[in-house]
């Protein structure tokens, strides 16, 4: 597919070239900006509209003590896929229940204790889809397995071979309209090269392609050049998600966990879009939920728990 906006022109071969991502209204930064609104306090309800006008990712986590089967996950599905199916537009989901979540940090542990359960999981969330959506599978899982202490080599391989079923079963499989496995970013793995093996032990030819940058900082030029290097070491045909949810600022010149966890002073980055002048780069989006926590470092709530100011800073650290 030829592609032409404002003088670039690719054979982008982009799935997701014109279509709209999927907004879902009742996200928490949508009833803050309403709160906000109706008590008149109309500065933190503009600033607080800057996420809750955008679209972004569904989180399918898996099972939590109360939801031992993930069932929240699957009535998920069906109301956002519903309402995306009615609305013509295309909703994202990023999988992250998968047995060993969060392997190196912990903020965010948990996932299913079974790959048979997870898969079980994972095929009921594909029977409920209701119109094209967007799969990104398993934030971190990969890049967790490379030069890391956190996974044992025999951990690892079972990890590639969990991705690779997951990759294989959603090849084709009606209602995906794109598939991407997570190649985490180029703070953590900074030579892409690394990354390469992995993916093909992961079952990358089975998917459109790669998603980046998931819930990180790290500037949107940056991320570009080096994701776009990955690609070119996969065989230069697979396309790039960009999540520019919390990059508008970059990252934090610290270490440790305030460098990723909870950062002060980041901003939004660029808004959701298909329409991106760069090769290979499918779309940017907004994956991270803006506002909800990274985990409980420095005082802060546990991993998922939205903060208000949290998001507030995150407006205000916008560059437009």
């Amino acid at each position: 597919m030829q592609v032409e906006q404002e003088g670039y022109t690719a054979d982008r071969r982009n799935p997701l070239s014109n279509r709209t991502f999927y907004r879902d209204t009742t996200r928490a930064a949508n009833v803050y900006a309403d709160r906000y609104r109706a008590d008149g306090n109309l500065a933190d309800a503009a600033l607080m509209n800057k996420i809750a006008s955008q679209p972004g990712a569904t989180w399918l986590v898996g099972p939590s003590p109360d939801d031992p089967s993930g069932a929240r996950d699957i009535a998920a599905v069906e109301r956002t896929s519903r309402e995306a199916a009615a609305q013509g537009t295309v909703p994202i989901y990023q999988l992250y229940a998968l047995p060993g979540r969060d392997a190196c940090a912990a903020y965010s542990k948990g996932g299913f204790q079974t790959e048979a359960d997870y898969l079980a999981w994972l095929e009921k969330i594909l029977g409920t889809l209701h119109t094209d959506a967007v799969i990104n599978i398993e934030a971190d899982s990969i890049a967790q397995t490379i030069n890391s202490t956190c996974m044992s080599a025999a951990q690892a391989a079972s990890r590639y071979a969990l991705l690779r079923k997951v990759a294989s079963r959603l090849h084709n499989a009606p209602h995906v309209l794109a598939a991407y496995l997570d190649a985490g970013h180029p703070d953590w793995i900074s030579d892409p090269q690394a990354l390469v093996s992995p993916l093909q032990k992961s079952g990358i030819e089975y998917v459109r392609g790669v998603v980046v940058n998931v819930s990180f900082f790290a500037d949107t030029t940056t991320v570009t050049t080096w994701s776009q290097q990955l690609v070119g070491m996969l065989g230069g045909n697979k396309g790039v998600l960009i999540d520019t949810s919390r990059n508008g600022k970059g990252i934090l010149q610290a270490s440790g966990d305030a460098r990723w966890c909870n950062p002060a002073g980041r901003g939004l980055g660029p808004r959701p879009t298909t329409i991106v002048a760069d090769a290979s780069i499918d779309a940017y989006f907004w994956g991270k939920n803006s506002g909800e926590s990274d985990g409980n470092c420095a005082g802060n709530p546990p991993a998922g728990v939205f903060v208000p100011a949290l998001a507030l800073e995150l407006a205000r650290g916008t560059v437009e």
